[in-house]
């Protein structure tokens, strides 16, 4: 794989300026069952800064509970 194709990330598949999927790269790096799952994954006109939405545990400790 090309080395620059490795630190790509969700920001490089889009045209910023006018919000849609950057299909040249990603006809080129996926295949097409991607492909078909991107198309169905819509694109909104605003953006909002990343958060986080899980809150912390009693203690202030975020943590993950596994259960079988």
């Amino acid at each position: 794989m090309n080395p620059n194709l490795s630190m790509l990330t969700v920001h490089n598949l889009i045209h910023s300026h006018h919000k849609s999927w950057n299909w040249d790269i990603i006809k080129y790096i996926s295949n097409e069952e991607d492909i078909e799952a991107i198309k169905r994954t819509p694109l909104f006109d605003t953006t909002t800064e990343d958060k986080l939405i899980w809150p912390l545990e009693k203690n202030g400790v975020y943590s993950v509970k596994i259960s079988l």
